[in-house]
């Protein structure tokens, strides 16, 4: 049938032809795709151990929402800490 369409490939111009892919990764790009697989495996490992302790996906919610006003918290209180004048955010954070 007719379903069938093709793509034509834009032709790179100027700059665009002059640069190519790098196949590489240097340290920073390293560094991050371990970064990366260490915090997207905690998370998936601590949800499962605190499915398998709750037991239920509302208490589940509940202590997720819970984590996040705390985690806000923290945020607010470090945010108000580094706008305070100087010589109390030092007193503060020694």
């Amino acid at each position: 049938m007719g379903w069938h369409t093709t793509m034509s490939q834009p032709t790179p111009t100027g700059a665009a032809r002059e640069q190519s892919f790098v196949r590489g990764l240097n340290l920073f790009d390293a560094t991050m795709v371990v970064i990366g697989a260490m915090i997207g495996s905690g998370i998936f490992i601590v949800t499962a151990d605190m499915s398998r302790l709750i037991g239920s996906p509302g208490w589940m919610l509940v202590a997720w929402a819970v984590t996040g006003v705390l985690t806000f918290t923290g945020l607010f209180k470090i945010t108000a800490c580094v706008r305070a004048p100087r010589p109390l955010a030092v007193d503060y954070l020694l």
